[in-house]
């Protein structure tokens, strides 16, 4: 079936900040995995009526906020795995040496590259 992809602007680290929306008889939506996780300690979720919309209150600071605390957690921890891949590849492509960098990325197959 034809799908919907929605941005959430919470979300736009990965293609998990799609939510996909099936056009099915019974549309299903797929929430970011954060959503799954339990609150940071010493926070609450709590509704509020005057808004009808849930809040985060965070009790080790005695503030509140409106923004998920586990969107933070998330975006942290996907910075963290991108700098550990960046790094990784950044290593592996120094070990393969600038001879390699030159001749398989640099050289159009076209032309003849000599080391």
């Amino acid at each position: 079936p034809p799908s919907i992809f929605i941005s959430d602007p919470k979300d736009d680290l990965l293609s998990e900040s799609f939510k996909k929306i099936a056009l099915t008889d019974e549309p299903r939506i797929v929430q970011p995995v954060w959503t799954t996780w339990p609150l940071p300690p010493g926070w609450e979720k709590r509704f509020d009526n005057n808004s009808r919309r849930h809040h985060f209150v965070n009790h080790q600071t005695q503030q509140s906020q409106w923004d998920d605390p586990r969107i933070a957690v998330y975006e942290e921890e996907q910075r963290e795995a991108k700098a550990i891949e960046e790094s990784a590849i950044d290593h592996a492509l120094r070990d393969l040496g600038d001879d390699f960098l030159f001749n398989e990325i640099m050289c159009i197959p076209e032309i003849m590259c000599t080391p």
